[in-house]
């Protein structure tokens, strides 16, 4: 159940990204689940469920973050609907059980492609590892 709820809340923000980067990010991604979960001027509604919203939440004993990518370096866009934050060009999410063994088995990892990779352990699959030939695991 609790690994069911990590894939789903990263499936959740990957859709989250994509509706964020037609319609508040000018082509780009939003760098932090507080910047996913804004509403854009003349709206109510952010782009990802309040029990997301915070900078690192816990949902169903995983941690949830999402970070500027690294492979390739995340570069900024534009600014977003808020005129304030920069929207950039990819992100890195990762889902890590509080207590691996207890709390979930797997960690699970996605990234711009929207790809969702797990490893066996308490260490999510790196971005590196997500690249074509990169060896990481995709979630069948």
């Amino acid at each position: 159940g609790n690994e069911s709820s990590a894939i789903g809340s990263l499936r959740a923000i990957n859709s989250a990204q994509a509706s964020y980067s037609s319609a508040a990010g000018n082509g780009g991604y939003a760098r932090s689940l507080p910047v996913l979960a804004a509403s854009c001027p003349n709206s109510t509604q952010g782009f990802i469920s309040p029990d997301l919203a915070a900078a690192a939440p816990v949902k169903s004993g995983y941690t949830v973050t999402l970070v500027p990518g690294t492979v390739p370096a995340a570069s900024d866009v534009s600014l977003d609907c808020n005129g304030a934050v920069q929207s950039i060009t990819t992100y890195y999410s990762t889902a890590i059980p509080l207590t691996q063994g207890t709390t979930g088995n797997r960690s699970f990892a996605t990234n711009a492609a929207g790809t969702i990779f797990f490893t066996n352990s308490a260490v999510p699959t790196t971005e590196a590892q997500m690249a074509p030939g990169g060896g990481g695991t995709p979630i069948q």
